[in-house]
């Protein structure tokens, strides 16, 4: 066991530093700074889901997911991804976001096409808050032979 002897958390955490003897330090210094507004910056956040089993041909349209959002944060890019692409026929997906009064298109029928992975940015970012929810949903399934079907939603904390 630690005890408080042993740690010297002043000599790694002070948030007037402004020389650090080690990488770890300054991470330190940044997280802390970011975290309770010292430095006036927020962090890099990612959520990242699948939206269907990994193995199986997604041949139903509908709702695949619905998670709740464990923080604040703004999204700036929506991934989407596909184990196994479409073959032939459009495959559409839309990616929205459900508060207790109100349900936003983030993404609307998005064509993923033939492709097996897709970049969408959003500007400016979407304002996402906790304990709400982003739901993935199959709009078009095309041939039927897509499989895995994944989302990361990836910008900043607020």
């Amino acid at each position: 066991d630690i005890d408080a002897s042993e740690i010297n958390v002043q000599s790694h955490i002070i948030t007037n530093q402004t020389s650090f003897t080690n990488d770890q330090q300054l991470a330190t210094k940044k997280y802390v700074d970011d975290t309770a507004g010292g430095g006036g910056g927020s962090i890099v956040y990612d959520v990242g889901f699948s939206a269907t089993n990994e193995v199986q041909a997604i041949l139903t349209t509908g709702e695949k997911v619905r998670i709740p959002l464990p923080r604040n944060f703004a999204v700036d890019n929506i991934f989407l991804g596909l184990n196994n692409p479409n073959s032939s026929a459009s495959f559409t997906v839309s990616v929205k976001y459900i508060t207790p009064n109100s349900t936003t298109t983030l993404v609307n029928a998005y064509d993923m096409g033939t492709t097996a992975k897709h970049n969408i940015t959003r500007s400016p970012a979407d304002s996402l808050s906790i304990q709400n929810y982003i739901s993935v949903e199959v709009n078009n399934v095309g041939a039927g032979d897509a499989v895995g079907l994944k989302c990361i939603l990836s910008g900043e904390t607020i």
